[in-house]
């Protein structure tokens, strides 16, 4: 396992939950997680105000298996955990 590699804050992406309905669920929709091949927990956790409401850590495992979403390079195996999408270009000063 790893140490933490990704935070999702409702308060870094701008957004506020002020009320909630009697019933009803938290959703966070991510457009792209690549991540390495590993083992991966899911640790979700509320807070009202600055106080802890709920803690489940390690509420959930998952497994990331090999595969080349970069059809052009080799795939790190050591020291990283996420890869996006990039390139690099040359031009002259």
């Amino acid at each position: 396992m790893f140490g933490n590699i990704a935070y999702f804050d409702n308060r870094t992406s701008g957004e506020s939950i002020e009320t909630m309905p009697p019933r009803g669920k938290f959703i966070c929709n991510i457009d792209s997680l690549p991540l390495l091949p590993g083992l991966y927990s899911i640790t979700p956790f509320l807070k009202i105000r600055s106080d802890f409401a709920d803690f489940i850590y390690d509420a959930c495992f998952f497994k990331v298996v090999e595969s080349n979403l970069y059809v052009k390079g080799e795939i790190p195996t050591k020291g990283l955990f996420l890869m996006k999408d990039y390139s690099w270009d040359v031009k002259s000063l």
